[in-house]
């Protein structure tokens, strides 16, 4: 998951933490003070619970299941702070509590933008409506009738804004995201044939190879590739390398890293590979290349080769250095055909 998408969503948590805390501390600290009935703290366990939702929530901030874990926080919170508001109405006899559904609006907004902030909205106008029609009920006496007009209008415009702008947020995140990506592809792949540079080369060592087990590295030349660029010209040579490109991708191991360093000049990472595993691996790279090839309609043949080198604690830079002069004597013994790649520790 995108680091900034993630950081917000961390940021919901714990805000949410922290305000159904504070909330809980209201709780006991009021009946003790204002002498509420004890039968208020009755909220303080739905608080609690919301609480340990959202702890899990945090914990899952990067799992899929953070997806479904929203709608069900927005609603823990809704009701509670619906419920909160109409058990404390009864008490609350000189203040008015309906601006309080402003936080679940938001709350609903910044977890499902524009979908939550409206359902939220709904939720807080049927508990006013409520609170106004059975108010001798619930609060002892009559309600001001602000409380099914202004409130409700008010709150479906802070739900409208606060949904559009939650959404145009999260957007943003998601286009930030994307082109984050999009860049780091660009910084780790060759843009003509798709394969990895040397950037995703030096990445993939730090992060794949097993040190103590072995490890090896295929440098692999094409001959006949300069003949092909004179003869046909650059398009075609261009054509040429996307589909040895294509091949060494096919016939390389699944877990084998295929990149290109520049100009005709491959290499192949293999983790955790012994050195006759390679030595099979890199024949079967050589006979993939030996397969007919048509480039305008017209047949082109390459050959390629190949220098291997194995090691078990070594630097990439020295299994390349021996990997290519394996490749460099291969190529001066013969061209165009294949030979066993030269092996070097």
């Amino acid at each position: 998951m995108d680091l900034p998408l993630h950081r917000v969503r961390r940021s919901i948590e714990w805000a949410g933490l922290i305000s159904r805390s504070v909330s809980v501390l209201w709780i006991v600290v009021s009946i003790a003070v204002m002498s509420l009935p004890p039968l208020t703290t009755i909220w303080v366990l739905p608080l609690i619970l919301t609480n340990l939702v959202a702890v899990y929530a945090l914990r899952s901030v990067a799992h899929p299941r953070y997806r479904t874990l929203n709608p069900l926080l927005v609603a823990l919170d809704t009701a509670t702070c619906v419920g909160a508001v109409l058990a404390t109405s009864r008490w609350a006899s000189d203040v008015g509590l309906w601006p309080i559904f402003v936080i679940s609006i938001v709350i609903g907004a910044f977890r499902c933008q524009l979908a939550g902030a409206l359902l939220t909205w709904l939720a807080t106008a049927a508990g006013g409506v409520a609170l106004y029609v059975w108010a001798d009920q619930i609060a002892g006496r009559p309600m001001p009738a602000d409380l099914v007009t202004m409130a409700p209008a008010l709150h479906l415009v802070v739900a409208v804004l606060a949904g559009l702008l939650a959404r145009g947020h999260r957007n943003q995140l998601r286009q930030l995201g994307e082109a984050r990506a999009k860049l780091r592809h660009l910084a780790l792949h060759d843009p003509l044939t798709g394969l990895g540079n040397r950037n995703l080369l030096d990445e993939h060592t730090r992060t794949a190879l097993t040190p103590g087990t072995p490890a090896s590295v295929l440098v692999l030349d094409l001959d006949g590739f300069k003949a092909v660029n004179d003869t046909l010209g650059h398009a075609a040579g261009d054509e040429l390398l996307r589909i040895v490109a294509a091949r060494l991708r096919t016939h390389a191991r699944e877990g084998d890293l295929v990149t290109r360093l520049g100009g005709d000049e491959f290499v192949v990472l293999l983790p955790d590979t012994p050195a006759a595993a390679a030595d099979e691996v890199a024949a079967r790279l050589r006979a993939a290349l030996l397969d007919p090839i048509t480039i305008d309609g017209r047949p082109v043949h390459i050959a390629a080769s190949i220098g291997a080198a194995t090691d078990t604690d070594t630097t990439l830079d020295a299994l390349l250095r021996a990997a290519d002069a394996g490749m460099y004597r291969e190529k001066a013994t013969r061209r165009l055909h294949p030979v066993p790649a030269m092996h070097a520790a």
